[in-house]
């Protein structure tokens, strides 16, 4: 019987069901204020703890995070996680380190592991103390993380007893066990089941919804019903201010909560699909139906109708018949198994071929954008080319001008000589009383005076050449570098190329090395540096050839021009 004045709201049922982990509190020393310290708190955590978790849950297969975290108002971190394991392991204290960039940190225990961790230990004995199932238990199990007894389970005789385990494989031995024996009484061990959880508020104390809607004047003090606010409540009278019994007001006690807890129970039996397909629920004996059977756990229908059915419908296979298993079939009752046949067959296939059809068509617009980068990087190749071989002929242009500037000042040289010469030779040349001699000298200083101004003239030419070939050198040097960089080669290839690009750069010439050979020649070497310079292209020359040419001449440096591939 439940009373019908309760009344179950939708945010109630779906809380009732709800089986989500509790947070994990990390207290920090100092406190954080901004979230960008919490994210370097959170990353140096997870790189900290990722090796030893990987060792110890070998198929957790997803990344280390949180799926929510947050600061609350006194600068600790407060997260969440849906995954057990990640939960599991960060429920001991020792798996954390002592500091975190700068900041202490302080876990906080919680009080129990989730459900796919806990045993539940039925009818252990009044005279089997708590302390000797501790002492039993800890000598087969090593991961036990809680044991305590189960309040509203002591009979005179009786009790149970909940029993929490870190490693999900010794969880499940104990579970294909069946029971763990304790000073020699056998007792049954069963899968632990959580009740319905009651959503109460935490400003009226009653159940049914949140602080956010409720409209109680006053925040209430749940040992005496007053206004909390006011006051010390720590000492106050226990009262519960709806039925003004000796118990707190959300003590499961209160009549009032059992017959709401009776009321949620009778209604998630009405919509059982709210529960999840992979869970079950205990129901508690004071809200049980009596004379109804197997009235113990609460279940999603359709995943218990998906196992009877397929254990109905899966006829049982003969192997010494030598006949294939057959498949489900479909019953007259509608059921839900598949009717697996050929058009299931086909529409498979064609969702292979799609899923097919997709993948190809992403690695052709892969090795589309590939040619596009390919014919991109060689257009860029190309233009680079371009530049160098015009730069090339705007160097040799330069060369040719400082060429025909020399021959125009070598003339302009020779003449000034003989002047000086003449005026050397002939006695009385500056005579100003001598007409002839005035006006032969007059010549000979405005000649001298424009061969300076025509000397001076081609030296600033000479100059402004030597500053283009400098920079044309300087352009060629950065496109050789930017050739190099964008250069997609092996290892091999790409220290060939900088060994050419350093030799480009060095930009030694015929010259150079002679006077580098006057100055320090070998030890082993008197005579002479003897230089080879060979045009194989133009002689049609081959591999033969030259080496006849060394061994005839037996140069220090053979430069090779014209040798193609």
């Amino acid at each position: 019987n439940t009373n019908s004045n309760i009344q179950i709201s939708q945010h109630a049922l779906h809380y009732a069901v709800e089986n989500h982990l509790s947070p994990i509190r990390l207290e920090c020393q100092p406190k954080i204020n901004d979230n960008k310290k919490g994210n370097e708190v959170i990353k140096a955590l997870f790189s900290y703890i990722e090796k030893t978790f990987r060792q110890k849950n070998k198929s957790y297969q997803h990344p280390l995070g949180f799926d929510y975290w947050y600061i609350n108002r006194s600068g600790d971190l407060i997260c969440y996680t849906k995954h057990t394991e990640l939960f599991v392991y960060l429920c001991e204290t020792q798996n954390y380190p002592t500091e975190l960039e700068s900041i202490l940190i302080t876990p906080s225990r919680p009080k129990h592991l989730p459900p796919q961790h806990s045993i539940v230990l039925k009818t252990v004995p009044n005279y089997i103390t708590k302390e000797e199932i501790e002492v039993e238990t800890k000598k087969s199990f090593k991961s036990i993380f809680n044991l305590e007894e189960m309040k509203g389970s002591f009979t005179d005789k009786s009790r149970h007893i909940r029993l929490e385990l870190k490693s999900i494989d010794e969880y499940n031995t104990l579970l294909n066990n069946k029971g763990i024996t304790i000073n020699g009484h056998l007792i049954n061990v069963f899968e632990f089941l959580s009740p319905p959880r009651i959503l109460i508020c935490s400003k009226c104390n009653d159940p049914g919804h949140i602080k956010r809607n409720c409209n109680f004047p006053y925040e209430a003090c749940r040992r005496c019903g007053q206004d909390r606010t006011i006051g010390e409540h720590k000492e106050c009278i226990i009262s519960c201010h709806r039925c003004e019994q000796n118990h707190l007001a959300t003590d499961y006690k209160c009549q009032f909560i059992t017959e709401y807890r009776r009321s949620l129970v009778y209604k998630l039996k009405q919509q059982p699909n709210l529960l999840p397909s992979n869970m079950q629920m205990f129901i508690p004996i004071e809200c049980r139906e009596k004379g109804i059977k197997n009235n113990m756990i609460l279940r999603n229908p359709s995943n218990e109708m998906n196992n009877s059915d397929i254990q109905s419908n899966s006829p049982r296979f003969n192997l010494s018949s030598h006949d294939w298993p057959t498949v489900n079939k479909t019953t007259n009752n509608n059921n839900i198994i598949p009717q697996l046949n050929e058009q299931n067959i086909w529409k498979e296939l064609k969702i292979k071929q799609d899923e097919i059809n997709i993948k190809n068509e992403e690695i052709n617009r892969q090795l589309q954008f590939m040619q596009t980068k390919y014919d991109d990087y060689m257009n860029k190749m190309g233009s680079i080319i371009l530049i160098m071989s015009q730069q090339v002929k705007i160097q040799n242009d330069n060369i040719e001008r400082c060429y025909t500037t020399m021959n125009e000042v070598l003339p302009i040289l020779s003449s000034t000589l003989e002047t000086f010469q003449c005026l050397i030779t002939k006695p009385g040349m500056f005579n100003q009383q001598d007409n002839n001699n005035s006006f032969e000298s007059q010549n000979i200083v405005k000649h001298i005076s424009q061969s300076l101004v025509f000397i001076k003239d081609r030296s600033d030419f000479l100059t402004s050449n030597q500053k283009v070939l400098r920079s044309l050198v300087e352009q060629q040097n950065a496109l050789m570098a930017q050739i190099a960089g964008n250069f997609n080669g092996s290892l091999k290839e790409k220290s060939t190329l900088s060994e050419i690009v350093d030799e480009w750069n060095s930009r030694t010439s015929i010259t150079q090395l002679c006077e580098q050979w006057k100055k320090t020649p070998p030890n082993s070497l008197k005579q002479n540096l003897l230089l080879l310079l060979y045009n194989v292209e133009s002689l049609n020359t081959h591999v033969a050839d030259v080496d006849i040419l060394l061994s005839s001449y037996n140069p220090h440096i053979c430069i090779l021009t014209g040798v193609g591939a």
